[in-house]
C-alpha cells in the first residue's frame, strides 16, 4: 500500500498549517479550516501526533485534508479512497460534490467501481494504459449495447 507524500516530523496540524500557508490563506479562515477537516476526518485526538505515528488511514486523511484545504476547483488524485473509514469515505464525497457545485472538475484514479459510480457524471475507461471509453453511464451502455447500469459490469465487458 502505497504512503501519501507527508512531512513525517510535522503533526497534521502542523502540516495543515504548513500547506494553508503556502496557499496564502488568511491564518483566521486557516484555524476554522483545519478545525473543520480535523473533525470531519475524526482526526482530533491525532491532531497534535506526529504523522510518522499514525495509521495508513489517518495519513490519508491528512493528505486528502491538505489537498482540500485551499478550496481547489480542479483537483486530481490517485486512488484516494485507501484507507478510509466508511464515515471519512462519505464525508469525502461530501466535499468532492462541493467542488463540482462550485463548477469544478475532480478527476479519480480509482479500482473502486462502487465509488467511482456513485458520484461521478462521467468515467474513463482505461486498460493497461490506454483509453478504451469514456462518457456517462448511459453513454456507455449504449456505445458498447450493453445492458447493465453497474460500472464494474460495463468495465469488465469493455475491457475483456
Amino acid at each position: 500500500m502505497e504512503e501519501p507524500f507527508l512531512y513525517y516530523r510535522l503533526t497534521p496540524r502542523e502540516f495543515l498549517f504548513f500547506i494553508g500557508n503556502i496557499y496564502g490563506i488568511e491564518q483566521k479562515t486557516l484555524y476554522k479550516r483545519i478545525s473543520c477537516f480535523l473533525e470531519k476526518f475524526a482526526m482530533t485526538q491525532h491532531a497534535d501526533k506526529l504523522i510518522s505515528t499514525l495509521s495508513h488511514g489517518t495519513k490519508q486523511k491528512v493528505a486528502l485534508s491538505a489537498a482540500l484545504i485551499h478550496k481547489p476547483l480542479i483537483l486530481f488524485l490517485d486512488e484516494p479512497f485507501s484507507g478510509l473509514d466508511p464515515q471519512s469515505l462519505y464525508n469525502f464525497k461530501e466535499e468532492l460534490k462541493k467542488i463540482t457545485a462550485r463548477g469544478g472538475a475532480v478527476l479519480i484514479a480509482t479500482h473502486i467501481m462502487e465509488v467511482a459510480q456513485t458520484i461521478s457524471n462521467r468515467v474513463g475507461i482505461i486498460n493497461q494504459g490506454r483509453q478504451l471509453a469514456c462518457g456517462t453511464i448511459e453513454e456507455l451502455q449504449k456505445e458498447f449495447m450493453l445492458d447493465t447500469e453497474n460500472l464494474e459490469e460495463i468495465f469488465l465487458a469493455i475491457t475483456s
